[in-house]
């Protein structure tokens, strides 16, 4: 399983060398890209466009997200209303770049592989690219631009890194308080790798 890694991208990979050895996912850590993403309770931290500009600063998607909010203020109502019931009924809400069985960043396909490697299926995703006003609610509400951030009990808890750190360090289901999916497979080589999606 590894990430594709795009010659624009801010790659970040030599970071995981200094904890081989330490944590038990240390031999799956070494295929994700380190691509920094903005943190859902901090400041931009390098992703990078197509171009090699800070996404943040690329006027296209400045657009695009001003566009999204815009969006989302002339159907708050009904969209609050929606995004509530979502939140309330699901106990891990993920709001990520596509879906997990098509994931459309980097920084998605890595959350997507941390979450089928540790079989973590408790989860609703949202696609926020699919849905300019659910963007928009979701930049509206974190104050800044952000993608793939979980919920969990309806409150936002890490964005991209915290996860990527949590896994890193073998803590990842301990802070979502879920355990491992248990399930036998006919074929030995595919245990533990079951594919999650939306269904």
């Amino acid at each position: 399983m590894k990430v594709q890694r795009l010659p624009y991208t801010t790659c970040l990979a030599s970071a995981i060398r200094q904890n081989k050895g330490i944590t038990q996912n240390v031999k799956y850590a070494a295929n994700f890209s380190y691509i920094q993403q903005t943190r859902f309770n901090s400041t931009h931290t390098g992703a990078f466009g197509s171009l090699g500009t800070p996404i943040f600063q690329n006027s296209a998607f400045k657009q695009f997200v001003d566009s999204c909010v815009k969006s989302y203020e002339s159907s708050k109502g009904e969209t609050d209303s929606v995004m509530s019931e979502i939140l309330r009924g699901h106990n891990l809400v993920l709001l990520m770049e596509g879906t997990m069985d098509k994931p459309k960043s980097l920084c998605a396909a890595n959350i997507a592989k941390m979450f089928t490697l540790l079989q973590i299926d408790d989860l609703h995703t949202v696609d926020v690219l699919s849905n300019k006003e659910v963007f928009g609610y979701l930049c509206a509400n974190m104050g800044e631009p952000v993608r793939n951030i979980l919920f969990k009990g309806g409150k936002p808890i890490a964005g991209h890194d915290e996860i990527l750190e949590l896994f890193v360090n073998g803590k990842l289901l301990q802070a979502l308080q879920v355990e491992k999916a248990k399930t036998r497979y006919s074929n030995k080589e595919f245990s533990g790798l079951l594919p999650i999606a939306n269904y």
